[in-house]
């Protein structure tokens, strides 16, 4: 069920109901100050706002060169935040080796109890 779920996402075309975003006008300036705002040092906040940005740049009703525009302008802070995450949860990982075997051996349970419910 949750295999169909997370495939529709990349199958189905979205419907361009959004007519502004909630964040800021949609434009390149208004975008950057937006970006401006957001915290590296609050990584769940801007992780969440940066989401909730991609996906209503995603519905926003405008042209497909704004939207690039848009994206590329968000492109920089996401692989900043990323990065963040990933050194993050790195170092927390390599602190508690059974938590590291458990998230380790997480894929393989996954491969044998998915089949299951499918």
């Amino acid at each position: 069920m949750m295999n169909n779920a997370l495939s529709d996402i990349f199958h189905n075309q979205t419907a361009l109901t959004r007519e502004r975003l909630s964040f800021c006008e949609a434009n390149i300036k208004d975008l950057n100050e937006w970006v401006t705002t957001l915290s590296i040092m609050q990584l769940g906040d801007t992780s969440k706002a940066l989401f909730t940005a991609i996906l209503e740049l995603n519905e926003l009703n405008c042209s497909e060169t704004l939207r690039f525009d848009l994206i590329q302008t968000l492109h920089p802070t996401i692989n900043n935040v990323l990065a963040s995450l990933e050194k993050t949860s790195l170092t927390k990982v390599s602190l508690v080796p059974t938590v590291t075997s458990t998230l380790l051996s997480w894929p393989c349970f996954c491969a044998v109890i998915l089949p299951v419910f499918i």
